[in-house]
């Protein structure tokens, strides 16, 4: 048996008791942690992008928007998934397309990194859908969800319960919003509330009666929790593993 020198062992207890230690300053007295949940630039952008289209949207949030995603910007002008990952196109589009909205220039070195790798074609569904909502991407050139989907049994075939837990959380909004195709035009202004306070969408599901009905059902299921759950791994990540 190999016993460690014991000044690695006075090292590594002392880390440990430096991170508890400070894990317990942290702490709240009623017992919890509170701490930032971080994710990537998309999520910031996408903010934006929904407020902008509800017609929430203010010139302190815009501000505090472009603030965050400057902060975040690499060096070279782009944006990436995780932090001080590789550049990422995507990413950069949405980044890109959120301090243009908030009236905020991105740098030439930003559009010139979204040309060269393909620009808005090139990047995946989710990008084009935001895009879309802004006017700034045809709801007719991203890769169509079937809304109907959502009416097939858990049992059947080919059904959303096929799809891990994140996943079809994901598809069935964006399949509902496919199908309804609301557009609410870019500007680097606060947009104003229409009559109703909504975007305007088209009604390419007017005469097909099926589509109303799988429409209703969706917007039933994004509702009502009970109706994401099946016995086949609620919350999972993926089909069946249990995970939450």
């Amino acid at each position: 048996m190999t016993v460690a020198p014991e000044r690695i062992d006075t090292r590594l207890d002392a880390a440990i008791e430096a991170a508890t230690q400070r894990l317990l300053e942290l702490q709240h007295p009623d017992g919890y942690w509170v701490g930032e949940l971080e994710s990537n630039a998309t999520m910031i952008a996408q903010h934006l992008f929904w407020h902008h289209v509800l017609g929430l949207r203010t010139p302190e949030l815009d501000r505090k928007i472009a603030n965050e995603l400057l902060a975040r910007q690499r060096e070279d002008g782009t944006w990436s998934i995780w932090f001080e990952g590789p550049p990422d196109l995507s990413t950069s589009i949405e980044a890109y397309a959120a301090l243009k909205l908030a009236g905020v220039d991105p740098g030439h070195q930003a559009r010139e990194f979204i040309r060269s790798r393909g620009g808005i074609p090139r990047s995946r569904i989710f990008t084009k859908c935001f895009l879309a909502l802004l006017g700034q991407w045809p709801w007719q050139r991203i890769t169509p969800i079937p809304v109907e989907l959502v009416l097939l049994p858990p049992s059947g075939p080919v059904s959303i319960y096929d799809f891990s837990c994140w996943a079809r959380g994901t598809f069935v909004p964006l399949a509902a919003c496919q199908a309804l195709r609301p557009v609410q035009a870019g500007t680097d202004r606060a947009p104003r509330r229409s009559a109703r306070g909504r975007a305007r969408a088209s009604r390419p599901h007017a005469r097909r009666p099926l589509r109303r009905v799988a429409h209703r059902e969706a917007e039933r299921w994004v509702r009502e929790p009970t109706r994401r759950r099946t016995a086949r791994g609620a919350g999972s990540s993926r089909p069946g593993s249990g995970r939450s």
